[in-house]
């Protein structure tokens, strides 16, 4: 049997040129997707997109010319975060055209354009979804969008005030990690069939304002008695991404800081004075030469006592302690990334710069692999037990997972092989240690394995299995001498039968006499040919359907496969 496992999927992104759509194409081009951008401001995504090096994986299509020469499987269409105008007019023209009969679709709106009428003549079907994103901050948003939070920064750059309603709620949310969640929806279960609201950390107005105070410095707060407070609608459901609020407007600032804004951007940090300058210059000399390994000593603490909890039974703070680490290693490769182009001491923030990036993968692949692991021991207590259940929804579940884990370990490959290629010592250190190749291997065959799965744990039929005890201290063609054998029955997912015999007690049972190989009349000086020496021909498939024929002859029993296990 053999598969297929699809790494490089064609994503169409329907936008026009707004922050969010820019991060989720760069968040996809990182998964090693494709991706076609069909908008009616080409000019301008070809501006936006100037930076990014890999141009050969995605496309810019003018959406007045735009015809598809193939159905749509995927879809993304990233609306009203530019201009605010109706966010399900790019998607239902696409529907009347026809283009998205097979495609899985997200449609993705502010929060504010949250619309009851709009939302009860939405009629969305089990392959689309809407999500209505939170406050989002980061670097390129466009501050005169005239969307909630977009006004409050403006406010605080042109007056350095700050005016809430009273019982105001903001829910900054900061793009990347929307554009993160948004592109493991897709791929994934998402909220296909539904409409979601998707959230950053809920914050009161007083919150927000020391933030920003934090940042920029003096900032007046203000309430306007008669602005009416934004409120989630009821009835629908809610997603909150454990986002960092200060992290998000911080970058943001920055970007503005650069140039990024008409804008005038202000000052980030406000100035320490000390009387002793010299002191001050040693001492932040010292922090931010040592920061980037702060940082990184963090994170695998976080992730080391993270492990130790999970193996000693303790993992309810598990995915806490590992997001922790994860933005311990975000922050470290950020500022080794700024400061690796120092000359001389370049080289070793080049070196902490990619072990943040490994680091930062291996918690992306701790968070996938936590519920994968809780997935599949809850599966296998399945098998053993006695309740009713649905294999094919637990198989799913850990396909999906094993399929984020699959594409975080090609990313942390494609790092590994550029800081090699750069002639990183840590690079070329974990490339020596781990063997991406088998670890590939396995994901592949257990994606494969998990496809089957379900029938082959008697989902809809009775499956019955001959499950060989191979002794590889004795040598034989496919691992190792047949000494005894088991016969086990699934039904509905579950083990319902197992029996374990010696080999030689079904040997004895074959009633008449079967002329074995030349090889093991001459090596083992053998007459007859049994079950325990089926296993002659290092092709395992030919092997095992000799053994499925003498235990049929021998026992009377029919089987619908062969496993083999060794020592």
């Amino acid at each position: 049997m053999n598969t297929t496992f699809a790494i490089r999927p064609l994503i169409y992104i329907f936008s026009d040129s707004n922050f969010l759509a820019l991060s989720l194409l760069e968040n996809l081009l990182a998964k090693n997707c494709l991706v076609n951008i069909v908008t009616n401001d080409v000019k301008k995504w070809s501006e936006k997109t100037a930076q990014i090096a890999n141009k050969s994986r995605f496309s810019l299509l003018n959406r007045k010319d735009f015809i598809p020469t193939d159905q749509i499987e995927y879809a993304v269409f990233s609306q009203g975060f530019v201009k605010n105008e109706n966010s399900f007019k790019e998607y239902l023209k696409a529907k009347e055209d026809g283009y998205l009969r097979r495609a899985k679709s997200l449609i993705l709106c502010p929060y504010e354009s949250f619309s009851f009428k709009e939302s009860s003549l939405l009629k969305l079907n089990d392959s689309t979804g809407v999500i209505y994103l939170g406050d989002l901050i980061g670097p390129r948003m466009d501050l005169n969008n005239r969307l909630f939070v977009s006004e409050k920064i403006s406010e605080i750059l042109t007056v350095k005030s700050l005016t809430f309603a009273i019982g105001e709620v903001v829910y900054p949310l900061f793009v990347q990690d929307a554009a993160k969640t948004i592109s493991k929806w897709l791929f994934s279960f998402g909220p296909y069939g539904q409409e979601v609201f998707l959230l950053g950390p809920e914050l009161s107005a007083a919150d927000f304002w020391k933030i920003n105070q934090s940042l920029v410095g003096e900032i007046k707060l203000k309430s306007d008695q008669d602005a009416k407070p934004r409120q989630v609608p009821r009835n629908y459901e809610v997603k909150y991404i454990n986002s960092d609020p200060k992290l998000a407007l911080t970058e943001m600032y920055k970007y503005m800081a650069l140039g990024g804004q008409i804008i005038r951007a202000p000052k980030i940090y406000k100035p320490i004075r000390l009387p002793k300058k010299t002191i001050l210059w040693v001492f932040t000399g010292l922090f931010l030469f040592f920061f980037p390994f702060i940082t990184f000593a963090l994170g695998s603490g976080f992730l080391y006592f993270a492990y130790r909890g999970a193996l000693t039974g303790r993992d309810e703070n598990f995915q806490n302690m590992v997001l922790m680490a994860r933005i311990n290693y975000i922050v470290g490769g950020r500022e080794s990334g700024v400061v690796k182009h120092i000359p001389v001491l370049g080289r070793v923030y080049r070196e902490s710069e990619y072990i943040s990036i490994a680091g930062e993968r291996i918690s992306d692949i701790s968070l996938t692999s936590y519920p994968l692991i809780k997935t599949s021991s809850e599966l296998f207590t399945k098998i053993l037990g006695n309740d009713i259940y649905n294999p094919q929804t637990y198989s799913d579940q850990i396909k999906a997972g094993l399929g984020s884990v699959y594409q975080n370990i090609l990313i942390l490959e494609a790092d590994t092989k550029d800081a090699t290629a750069r002639k990183l010592v840590s690079g070329a250190y974990v490339s020596g240690k781990v063997d991406f190749e088998k670890i590939k291997n396995i994901s592949q065959q257990g994606d494969h394995l998990l496809s089957e799965l379900p029938s082959i744990l008697g989902k809809g039929k009775k499956q019955t299995y001959l499950i060989l005890f191979q002794n590889n201290m004795e040598l034989r063609p496919t691992g190792g001498f047949i000494g005894s054998y088991a016969v086990s029955t699934f039904d509905g997912g579950r083990m319902s039968e197992l029996n374990i015999n010696d080999v030689y007690s079904a040997d004895g049972q074959l009633r008449g006499h079967v002329d074995p190989p030349d090889a093991i009349k001459n090596y083992l000086g053998e007459a007859n040919w049994w079950l325990r020496d089926s296993n002659w021909d290092p092709d395992f498939p030919t092997s095992a359907k000799r053994a499925e024929w003498f235990l049929d002859k021998e026992v009377d029993t029919q089987v619908d496969g062969v496993i083999s296990i060794d020592l």
